[in-house]
């Protein structure tokens, strides 16, 4: 039943709409903080297990399709397996240095 529903989602190109709908509750940023103070809270959506699921297979399918077409930047580090902020910095500072062993000026600009 499961496959099916996520099948049919898919197939119709469709999210049903009770899917679409999150319970949000408010929680305590800084559990030391005032609890007074709304500005001490942030929302956390909880979505349903159906929703997780499709968007996990949405997820699955769509970075199958990117990846295989070549379409993703071979330096895109985000939501990639294997690819982290971490293995990003060592590519950036690997090619620095390299750069710099060339006898090239390097500048790096941050925003």
């Amino acid at each position: 039943v499961l496959s099916r529903i996520v099948y049919l989602s898919l197939w119709c190109a469709v999210v049903p709409e009770n899917l679409q709908q999150a319970f949000v509750l408010p929680t305590v940023k800084n559990v030391n903080g005032d609890r007074e103070s709304l500005a001490n809270y942030r929302p956390v959506s909880n979505l349903s297990f159906l929703s997780k699921v499709l968007e996990k297979v949405v997820l699955e399918q769509l970075n199958g399709y990117l990846s295989s077409s070549g379409m993703l930047n071979k330096h895109q580090s985000g939501y990639r397996a294997g690819h982290s902020c971490e293995t990003l910095l060592m590519g950036m500072f690997d090619d620095l240095l390299l750069e710099i062993d060339s006898g090239n000026v390097v500048g790096l600009f941050l925003l």
